[in-house]
């Protein structure tokens, strides 16, 4: 649990130096002084099956609710903390955008879109057609060797633990999944809550990768090297070719950020989904 508070307190930092540093047409100002954490006590309707709400957050006085006006409740004290800590980290101006476990908690509750587990599964499996570390290069051995050394780990340790027989593409756009392997795959979320799913969605979005997103949530790799693992091709053209550094920086601290908050919020609502049903 150590690896994961580390990356915590990284996300949350992260996140906050980028939120700061945002210019934004319409400000809004900090309004609260004090952040609170508060035991829910009372009995609540959820949205979900799984979810068994315990934590309120509290700007003040007042309790949080989502943007679609419904009590803030969290079933897990670790990302009740973790939400609570991206609204004491707000300066003079709230940077919602640098706010990703308040968002997703936010989507979880608030639901805009109506999604099921079945659907966000049924997404999750379709980005395995493209997915960022099944497609090597043809043309450069170079390249292709660092491939082969730093992903196919990767792949074959997938393959091991879920019983899958994935193999990476040398054509451009094009993987051939078998629906053994995409159905097996689904299996293994299937056993997850909506918002365990919800943060693996948040994660593969970011990170364009449905395989390194399972290897880092099961803490196969950490999150840096998830991003590092995606950007293989980029960072062999940029060592090549040279780049714009701060824009570059820019964007990996971004995807860094949403990426490592999406897999703390999967990981805090999966323990939540598991001391619920006993496990």
């Amino acid at each position: 649990m150590n690896k994961l508070c580390l990356v915590c307190s990284r996300s949350l930092t992260l996140s906050s130096r980028l939120g700061n540093s945002q210019a934004a047409t319409k400000k809004l100002k900090r309004f609260y002084r004090d952040v609170s954490i508060k035991k829910n006590t009372s009995e609540s309707e959820s949205l979900n099956d799984d979810f068994s709400p315990s934590f309120n957050i509290y700007l003040d006085k007042r309790c949080l609710k989502t943007p679609g006006g419904k009590q803030l409740d969290v079933g897990n004290e670790s990302l009740a903390v973790g939400i609570a800590d991206e609204w004491t980290s707000q300066k003079e101006f709230i940077f919602p955008t640098s706010m990703h476990f308040t968002s997703l908690i936010n989507s979880c509750i608030d639901n805009p879109l109506n999604l099921t587990r079945e659907e966000i599964t049924s997404h999750l499996i379709n980005q395995l057609d493209c997915d960022a570390i099944l497609i090597f290069e043809s043309e450069n051995e170079e390249l292709l060797k660092i491939q082969n050394e730093s992903l196919s780990p990767i792949i074959a340790w997938i393959n091991q633990e879920l019983n899958t027989s994935l193999k990476a593409s040398k054509e451009l756009l094009i993987v051939e999944i078998s629906d053994d392997c995409k159905s097996k795959i689904a299996h293994y979320l299937e056993k997850f809550n909506f918002e365990t799913l919800m943060g693996l969605k948040f994660a593969v979005d970011s990170l364009k990768s449905m395989l390194l997103t399972i290897a880092a949530f099961e803490q196969k790799i950490d999150c840096e090297t998830a991003i590092q693992l995606s950007r293989l091709e980029e960072e062999f053209q940029i060592a090549k070719w040279g780049n714009v550094e701060w824009a570059h920086d820019v964007n990996r601290l971004e995807v860094l950020s949403r990426f490592s908050s999406a897999i703390l919020f999967a990981t805090f609502s999966s323990e939540m989904h598991y001391r619920i049903n006993g496990a």
